[in-house]
């Protein structure tokens, strides 16, 4: 995929980001040049995730966090 919108250097932090939206915005930002902070609450999810992300050179950081 082309990514026109380069956001090098910004720092994002996702909540929700195991599955689904987060997941994917987690994805788009990091493919876009941004470091991602992956936070949600399912701690083991969004390591696998994150690994996988991260295995294709994107720059994310699984953290666990319950933002209630």
């Amino acid at each position: 995929m082309d990514t026109p919108y380069r956001i090098n250097g910004a720092l994002a932090v996702v909540t929700g980001a195991a599955q689904g939206l987060g997941l994917g915005i987690s994805e788009e930002l990091a493919s876009n040049g941004a470091t991602v902070i992956m936070a949600d609450l399912q701690t083991n999810k969004v390591a696998e995730e994150a690994s996988k992300l991260g295995a294709r050179g994107l720059n994310v950081h699984p953290r666990q966090l319950d933002i209630t």
